[in-house]
């Protein structure tokens, strides 16, 4: 009696369990007929140096990439990237520069697997940087009335220590809460950073080179 035909298979660049007739892995992109002609990467995942490589089709695994856990949520994101050359325009004047980095700049739709633990830490982020903006703007403007009705002594306080904390938690919370960032992006691929570098370890090196 001869044995029946698996119908499962492992794929051989993320090692997850796919269907044996797949002829592309659902989880890292790979294919595995001759879909890449010539050997030039038209779908997939990759790394990069620390970086990991994506082609704008491809689909992450449900894999926390911060911590390469298992995954509790899916995360959309939109990153972009702009040349950073744009940045010596900064003399010219904000204006000159946002026009320029807005017209060279480049977007991609993607969605990134986080795991329960660090939703719920990045959710804590995003509210202690609005609860640090509010009460830094509620001490700049409780500062500037006190300037004009009492002595200034106390206005000297509130004024600067508002300013500082309502900056540095508008920082934080652009910061901190973000998961990955666009390290390059061109017609075909993403290039991301802040991947965690065991996720990163389950793709084969990128066979490409970035225009």
């Amino acid at each position: 009696m001869s044995e029946r035909p698996a119908a499962t298979k492992l794929c051989p660049m993320c090692g997850e369990e796919i269907k044996a007739i797949a002829r592309k892995c659902r989880f890292c992109g790979e294919y595995f007929d001759e879909e890449r002609v010539g050997h030039s990467p038209k779908s997939g995942i990759w790394r990069d140096g620390n970086q990991l490589v994506m082609t704008r089709d491809a689909e992450l695994p449900y894999v926390c990439i911060k911590t390469n856990q298992p995954a509790d949520v899916w995360l959309p994101r939109s990153v972009s990237w702009y040349p950073r050359w744009t940045l010596v325009l900064l003399p010219l004047g904000l204006l000159v520069f946002v026009i320029v980095a807005g017209l060279l700049r480049k977007q991609a739709g993607i969605r990134v697997g986080l795991c329960e633990s660090r939703r719920v830490g990045r959710l804590w982020t995003i509210g202690l940087a609005w609860g640090g903006i509010v009460l830094g703007l509620g001490m700049l403007m409780v500062g500037i009335i006190s300037e004009r009705q009492q002595p200034a002594s106390l206005a000297a306080s509130l004024i600067p220590l508002g300013g500082v904390l309502f900056f540095a938690s508008a920082i934080v919370g652009v910061t901190l809460p973000r998961i990955v960032s666009a390290a390059y992006i061109n017609e075909d691929f993403i290039w991301l950073n802040g991947v965690h570098p065991d996720y990163l370890a389950r793709f084969p090196e990128f066979p490409g080179v970035k225009d």
